[in-house]
């Protein structure tokens, strides 16, 4: 891969744009503004699932649960004391 990186930077001219400097900040906004909200929503997904996977789950039953046409829902798959 570095090879690649070096064989381009050092051989393959790259042709001159007019620089467009509203548009590059616009670009640069929005994949700042998508890494935010995406980060955001696994944050969420993750804290919200999370108490589900305590020490008593079986993973094994539970995927088997996932696969099911009824879709049992998870916490009716933890062991009971």
């Amino acid at each position: 891969m570095q090879f690649a990186f070096w064989y381009r930077a050092l051989r393959v001219p790259i042709p001159f744009r007019y620089p467009q400097i509203f548009l590059n900040h616009l670009f640069l906004f929005l994949g700042r503004l998508g890494f935010i909200f995406g980060s955001a929503l696994f944050g969420i997904v993750v804290f919200r699932h999370l108490p589900e996977l305590d020490q008593g789950i079986d993973m094994l039953l539970a995927a088997k649960a996932r696969n099911d046409p009824a879709r049992m829902p998870v916490r009716a798959v933890l062991h009971q004391p």
